[in-house]
């Protein structure tokens, strides 16, 4: 919220994010549609050599792949980093895996 003479304040709820998330703890459901506006990929593929240094050595084994995308809805560049394998593609996709989800919790 911008004030009069410029200064910008943020809301106390959602923290300039203009979405809040309310969950009941009941079970899964579908949330807002997102626009991505930022892909990250980190590739690590480094083993610890010791304890105490930050040198590592290459091990294709340990290799590890995290991909995140920040969305203009919550924010790029300071917002929230959502995981790829949380995001679908097509609303069907997301309640499918909603109701997978919420189908396993019942049976646990």
């Amino acid at each position: 919220m911008s004030w009069f003479d410029g200064t910008t304040v943020n809301c106390g709820r959602c923290w300039g994010n203009k979405s809040i998330t309310i969950s009941s703890g009941e079970s899964w459901q579908v949330g807002e549609l997102l626009t991505v506006g930022e892909i990250r990929v980190e590739i690590k593929s480094l083993k610890q050599t010791g304890i105490f240094n930050n040198i590592g050595v290459y091990d294709p084994d340990k290799m590890t792949k995290k991909e995140t995308v920040m969305c203009y809805e919550t924010g790029i560049g300071s917002g929230t980093l959502h995981n790829v394998d949380k995001l679908f593609a097509t609303l069907e996709a997301a309640n499918n895996e909603c109701n997978r989800l919420n189908k396993k919790e019942e049976s646990a």
